[in-house]
């Protein structure tokens, strides 16, 4: 298996570029994240795979750099396997722990776009397909540039979509230097769905190896009846084969595709109804340097959540 996008020497590379200090212990990549008025740092190591992890090293790396704590985010390997079970002893016959909090979602869709076009989208719901069709009688456009125009407008789209869902995206900077970066390495898609000369919709993918990653996406609810994003992932699924990729993650899913109060419901269903096969995470693992240091962190961060959500 090959490593998961962020447990790669570009997205460190690009984390680094940012401003976010990105390293590595060997296989392992991992962000620091400077703590207030504290002095030390909190690790943060996202889809790991933890077979390749050097638990000695590792442990040594991360008290050179004063660090309290290091989070295994949503570690790269699947429930219901046989790694699963080998993952899980490895993580805690290493003193880690089950983590308070998760950042990336529990799931993924996997969506095998190495077949022809029409065995593909023979595979997609019938209400997908008919909505594509829909797309298409509305004139609608697809293009694939990464000019600065075509970033202002991804970003445009991503606030509007923010503000209606009430979630916090990052700056606009961010974007431009994760597209730019990418960009020059030939590995990213913008994908900018038009009626007329009206921006609607948009998605980010990253490339690496022969997996593309969707990102970042927005659209402009006041023209969903039009489904612009229907159209949106079949044009892109056309350009990202003409690339050589042969799997397209969507990168987030909701756990349980039958619980309909889960935040991440409906847009699971949307990208399940693709033809894509589900994926559920392990869980996170935390492994804790300074406990005393890691309580601390852990109540301001809870407090710092409250108020974040009770002002969305």
């Amino acid at each position: 298996m090959n490593p998961h996008l962020v447990q790669t020497k570009d997205w460190s590379d690009f984390k680094n570029i940012y401003g976010t200090i990105s390293t590595n212990c060997e296989n392992t990549y991992f962000s620091l994240h400077r703590i207030p008025i504290l002095n030390k740092y909190y690790a943060y190591c996202p889809k790991v795979n933890p077979f390749e992890i050097d638990f000695k090293k590792l442990i040594k790396k991360l008290k050179e750099e004063n660090v309290i704590a290091i989070n295994f985010d949503r570690p790269n390997v699947y429930q219901e396997t046989k790694e699963a079970f080998e993952a899980s002893k490895i993580f805690e016959s290493n003193s880690c722990s089950p983590a308070n909090k998760d950042t990336y979602p529990p799931a993924t869709i996997f969506l095998d776009i190495s077949k022809d076009e029409d065995e593909i989208i023979k595979n997609f719901n019938t209400k997908h397909r008919y909505n594509i069709n829909v797309a298409k009688r509305k004139n609608l456009k697809v293009t694939f540039d990464v000019s600065d125009e075509k970033i202002e407008e991804f970003y445009f789209l991503q606030k509007l979509t923010s503000k209606r869902q009430k979630y916090i995206i990052k700056p606009k900077s961010y974007f431009e230097t994760l597209i730019k970066f990418y960009s020059k390495k030939n590995k990213c898609v913008l994908s900018n769905v038009y009626l007329d000369n009206e921006p609607i919709a948009s998605w980010l993918f990253i490339l690496d190896n022969d997996t593309a990653y969707y990102l970042y996406g927005g659209m402009n609810e006041n023209f969903s009846g039009l489904k612009p994003a229907n159209l949106l992932v079949w044009e892109s699924i056309i350009e990202l084969k003409k690339r050589g990729i042969k799997t397209l993650d969507f990168f987030g899913a909701s756990e349980d595709l039958n619980d309909e109060k889960d935040p991440y419901y409906g847009f699971s269903i949307f990208k399940i109804r693709f033809g894509g096969k589900h994926f559920k995470y392990i869980k996170s693992y935390d492994l804790v340097i300074d406990s005393f240091s890691y309580n601390l962190f852990n109540f301001a961060q809870k407090l710092r959540w409250f108020i974040l959500n009770q002002i969305r």
